[in-house]
């Protein structure tokens, strides 16, 4: 198995690559604050299913994606779907 650290890096980087610089600021949404993504100003956004080490959700009622744009002014990531301990994933996977 891959280490933790090893998959976080992964993934960051390619975060990078399909979204730009990070924005100072990330919240992670559930199914009650997913319509915040279209209420970002200029969003790019990215599916969890094609970023490495990252898993995609069960839930249908979270779409699953990364969207980073401008909100009232501030750039803003805002992971659009969360990922449940249910969903038979591992607490590493989960956080």
């Amino acid at each position: 198995m891959i280490p933790l650290i090893q998959r976080l890096d992964a993934a960051a980087a390619a975060l990078r690559t399909h979204l730009g610089p990070p924005p100072p600021v990330a919240l992670i949404t559930g199914s009650g604050f997913k319509f915040l993504g279209g209420e970002l100003d200029a969003p790019r956004s990215s599916s969890y299913a094609s970023l490495p080490h990252f898993t995609h959700c069960s839930n249908p009622a979270h779409p699953g994606e990364v969207r980073v744009g401008t909100f009232q002014g501030s750039s803003l990531c805002l992971l659009l779907g969360r990922l449940h301990g249910y969903e038979g994933l591992s607490p590493n996977d989960v956080v």
